[in-house]
């Protein structure tokens, strides 16, 4: 069963101060530790789906490709059997953001390494350009480490390689069969 972390987010400008880092208000934020560990619900499936769905909106794709797309970038119940989510919430507004994870595949990862594949990480259009998904993605990071993986593994479209890139991800060769992601981005953790 999927581990799932839900952690309510409060404060100045929406972004509490516990998840900044740094002195500045426009730095990276990082998830409160105050998460909960529990297994998601249906209802919080939903938020999951309305957060993933909004953030698509915001690419700019086509209206066919969007809709062609969205289904296979939703979750499902199979998939809380499979992946660890964090979900960030507030009670008076719903779902923030998400990031969705699972162990890579050797095969997909540098020299066989032992990696975590992060499915998605998504942030509401409102909650975007705060340093949530940065923050996000280094508690994927802190978690991953704390289990022994040797980086995080991402699957993604063109748009997203600058926000990896600038986190110090680098691309590595793609999978050829890979259609709907044509990237594959790699950093090692520490």
């Amino acid at each position: 069963m999927s581990q799932a972390y839900s952690t309510p987010l409060a404060g100045r400008d929406g972004v509490p101060a516990d998840m900044l880092s740094g002195a500045a208000r426009s730095a990276p934020a990082t998830p409160s530790t105050g998460a909960a560990e529990h297994t998601l619900d249906a209802g919080e499936l939903d938020m999951v789906n309305d957060i993933v769905a909004a953030s698509i909106e915001t690419w700019g794709l086509p209206t066919r490709v969007e809709r062609l797309a969205l289904p296979s970038l939703l979750y499902s119940e199979a998939d809380l059997e499979h992946m660890c989510f964090l979900l960030l919430d507030e009670p008076e507004v719903g779902g923030i953001a998400v990031a969705a994870w699972e162990s890579a595949a050797r095969h997909d990862v540098p020299q066989s390494a032992r990696g975590l594949l992060l499915h998605g990480l998504y942030v509401a259009p409102a909650w975007q350009h705060r340093g949530i998904g940065t923050g996000l993605l280094e508690l994927v990071g802190h978690w991953a480490s704390a289990r022994g993986y040797d980086g995080l593994l991402v699957r993604a479209w063109r748009e997203s390689e600058p926000f990896f890139h600038a986190r110090g991800f680098r691309t590595i060769e793609a999978d050829a069969m890979s259609r709907l992601h044509p990237l594959r981005l790699w950093r090692e953790l520490p």
